[in-house]
């Protein structure tokens, strides 16, 4: 990485995901102009925190029934971990890629340069040239995907956006990060109980956020055999899918690091190679970064980038002898329903007629109206049943019923945990601006 003219780094201490990656967004459109500068680095820790790509599906990329779960626990929940905060974010980044996990423990780190020095390459081995010389005992390598390796873990992936003149190349860094919580968050979202939280804790914080939102709570049969045997599946997933790789950090191979002392060795020797001056929180316009980190912490950003793809709900029993699968197709952009489709691999003459005409009115009631959102769906089935309850027979309202139950069993209330998300992102925010910020590296002593 060679550079003209002068360069700039920032520090930021904020830890809302939203904010930081606005403050990215912010000196992408205006740091090279405003500052006269050539190339920023901005280095920032984010509390925990999924950030998907632009391009990617929140429900095959995290486990959207964890994050759900942890919103509504609201401090009851812990996955007994040092680095633990139970409501991590969801959040979806302007720039591509694929999806990662952020907390405390993790250093992220931007490089913004004219897009004709736009050199991911030489970004990452100035990194990794750093961490070498200060760590003689890391053994590092960087491989074709420009991710940094330790001793065959990977340490560091990125991601890059190019728009018009400006480029910027953002990435993380393992250094301390709870890596149980990283690979339980990056699970696609199923109904299976493998995030090790307790049924009995799931029901709480579910039925808290419930209470919360007016959303029509959790089933009494949620744990019933009537629902024990579904089985959630997602094929025809367009959009960008993350790349897995076995990760590890930084200080199990050093022991004695620290994300503050990587950051300011970040700082220092940015400083020296490329002359750069030292950027103040007192240079941004806070005001515009607010902006754009309400936009990024808005449901209709983060569930309305959601390519196409189809969810397929297996075992959903009617009747003890009738068992169907739902398919639920989103082909437009942001997980809105567009076809619903009942199948059955038995023999059901008797049942079809009744169940061509629960398809009909699935058909009618959710397509182009309702999100792949369990709760959603069902209290949009309770209502519906509620008006017609006298135009249905018997076994068309059971049926309704059940389907409803089962889709409440099996997809996540996205809506509204995102809404109660986004009233804490907006929290953080406001507290961090009556706050005074300093930068985490003190770089205002280098």
């Amino acid at each position: 990485m060679t550079l003209r003219r002068a360069a700039a780094v920032l520090c930021s201490e904020r830890t809302c995901v939203f904010e930081n990656l606005a403050l990215e967004e912010w000196l992408l459109r205006h740091a090279l102009e405003k500052h006269h500068v050539s190339h920023v680095l901005l280095l920032y820790r984010n509390s925990p925190s999924v950030v998907i790509g632009r391009n990617q599906n929140p429900w095959t990329e995290s486990n959207l029934w964890l994050l759900a779960q942890l919103e509504a626990a609201d401090g009851s929940i812990s996955s007994g971990s040092t680095n633990a905060l139970v409501q991590p974010f969801l959040a979806r980044r302007f720039s591509g890629g694929g999806a990662v996990v952020h907390d405390l423990g993790n250093l992220n780190f931007s490089f913004i340069s004219p897009k004709s020095d736009f050199n991911r390459r030489g970004n990452v081995e100035w990194l990794a040239n750093t961490l070498r010389g200060a760590f003689r005992d890391l053994h590092l390598e960087i491989n074709q995907r420009n991710d940094i390796l330790c001793d065959g873990f990977k340490v560091s992936g990125s991601a890059y956006r190019l728009t018009g003149d400006v480029a910027l190349h953002h990435g993380t860094l393992l250094i301390r990060s709870d890596l149980g919580r990283l690979r339980g968050l990056l699970t696609p979202t199923t109904r299976s109980e493998s995030s090790g939280i307790a049924a009995a804790h799931r029901r709480h914080a579910v039925a808290k956020l419930a209470a919360e939102t007016g959303q029509v709570g959790p089933s009494t049969r949620w744990y019933s055999p009537m629902s024990a045997g579904l089985r959630t599946t997602f094929a025809d997933v367009r959009g960008t899918p993350s790349v897995r790789a076995r990760v590890g950090n930084l200080i199990d191979m050093v022991p004695s690091m620290d994300v503050d002392r990587v950051a300011q060795l970040c700082v220092r020797q940015f400083r020296m190679d490329f002359d750069a001056k030292v950027l103040s929180v007192a240079q941004v316009d806070w005001d515009a970064v607010r902006e754009i980190a309400d936009r990024l912490a808005d449901p209709q950003w983060i569930l309305g980038e959601t390519p196409a793809f189809r969810v397929k709900v297996e075992g959903v029993s009617l009747c003890p002898d009738l068992h169907v699968e739902v398919e639920l197709c989103a082909r437009r952009k942001g997980g809105w329903i567009d076809d619903i489709a009942l199948s059955t691999a038995g023999s059901v003459r008797a049942a079809q007629t009744t169940l061509d005409a629960v398809q009909a009115a699935l058909q009618e009631m959710l397509a182009a109206h309702c999100r792949l959102d369990g709760w959603a769906i069902r209290t949009s089935l309770r209502r519906w049943l509620r008006d017609h309850a006298r135009d249905q027979s018997r076994p068309h309202r059971d049926y309704l019923r059940a389907i409803g139950e089962a889709l409440a069993d099996c997809l996540p209330p996205v809506q509204s945990w995102l809404e109660n998300q986004r009233a804490r992102a907006r929290a953080a925010i406001a507290c961090n601006h009556d706050a005074p910020s300093t930068s985490c590296a003190r770089t205002d002593s280098l």
